[in-house]
């Protein structure tokens, strides 16, 4: 796979994980226009009367690490987080 290609799908895999996440919380993705530096997405949820609206700015990001070298499938944890059981 080309890094272009590479990247490109990291970009997508961004845009979906965000999808499914506001799905999730119930939030609509008032606009959506991926780029290199700015501002990807904005999520917005309207006042019903109880809850007061908002608004909010997201920039997408998408990161990977390589495989172990030795073929296994080590996970890689972040300092502070448990690993889980």
């Amino acid at each position: 796979m080309k890094a272009g290609q590479l990247t490109d799908r990291m970009g997508l895999f961004s845009v979906a994980y965000l999808e499914a996440v506001s799905a999730a919380a119930g939030v609509g993705i008032a606009s959506m226009t991926p780029d290199i530096n700015g501002v990807d997405a904005r999520l917005e949820s309207k006042d019903d009367g109880a809850n007061p609206g908002f608004a909010l700015n997201i920039q997408l990001k998408s990161s990977m690490t390589s495989p172990a070298r030795d073929g296994s499938r080590r996970r890689r944890f972040v300092k502070g987080f448990a690993k889980p059981s």
